[in-house]
């Protein structure tokens, strides 16, 4: 992180390390209408980077044992607990919600979504079927599938992240993230946790001109030629999207799902 002035200035998250962008965009406070913070404005090349870094993040991360990863998650949950009224104030300054609701609300489920998918990892129950007339059973099996590429809407911005990104880690994906512009920087307070951690998940901020979903039609949300054509998709939209548009490249580079 930068700071110019009295502007926070965010900076992408990928393999580890905070990396500059060769172009940013202008966030606002909703309460003032003012430029607060910048956040980038990623490049092909800069989403490239993050999908390759959670490729090789893989396959060390999904070889951890189930406990090991939540124990991990656990105590993502500690430190943002910990630091609730940080995140709370930056929630509330950044998304116009009150601080009452940051504080009492968004925060702490954000923090329940680390915990409950820490324990619902432990006590997975595999479906069968058993098939008498001939003499067999059905079961599945769930494993992890690789990169997982997590897009946030704005409204509850570290709740709604850690509520996809909890799931796909405790399973043993990777991630790359998008989150809104509009209220990014949570997830880049996010960053902060997990580089602390010494876990490298990937995770970015970028807003893509091109291949672009759109969403509830006041938010952009970016696809990248680099990781599309996407083999299943599921957009938590809160019943509020009347389009979906999504343009898709030709070459297949990564199958993204989503959890």
């Amino acid at each position: 992180m930068a700071q110019a002035s009295d502007i926070l200035v965010l900076e992408n998250f990928i393999d580890g390390k905070f990396v500059s962008s060769k172009k940013y965009i202008d966030s606002f406070n909703p309460s003032t209408g003012k430029v607060y913070c910048k956040l980038p404005d990623s490049t092909n090349d800069e989403v490239d980077a993050a999908v390759q870094a959670a490729k090789r993040a893989f396959p060390k991360w999904t070889a951890w044992h189930v406990q090991q990863r939540s124990e991990f998650l656990l105590k993502l949950a500690d430190v943002i607990e910990a630091r609730l009224e940080e995140f709370a104030q930056a929630e509330s300054r950044d998304q116009g919600k009150t601080l009452a609701q940051a504080r009492s609300s968004d925060i702490p489920r954000a923090v329940l979504n680390f915990r409950f998918f820490a324990s619902a990892v432990l006590h997975y129950t595999m479906q069968c079927t058993q098939m008498e007339h001939l003499h067999c059973l059905n079961y599945s099996i769930r494993s992890p599938v690789g990169v997982a590429a997590l897009i946030i809407p704005w409204n509850i911005p570290l709740y709604l992240l850690t509520w996809k990104l909890a799931p796909a880690i405790a399973l043993g994906n990777t991630v790359v993230v998008k989150p809104s512009e509009m209220t990014s920087t949570t997830a880049w307070m996010l960053c902060n946790v997990l580089k602390e951690s010494g876990q490298n998940h990937a995770m970015f901020i970028p807003d893509k001109k091109k291949n672009r979903a759109n969403y509830d039609t006041s938010i952009k949300i970016g696809i990248s030629d680099q990781i599309c054509p996407i083999g299943h998709l599921k957009i938590q939209d809160g019943g509020q999207v009347s389009l979906l548009k999504l343009t898709f490249c030709l070459e297949v580079f990564v199958v993204v799902r989503f959890a």
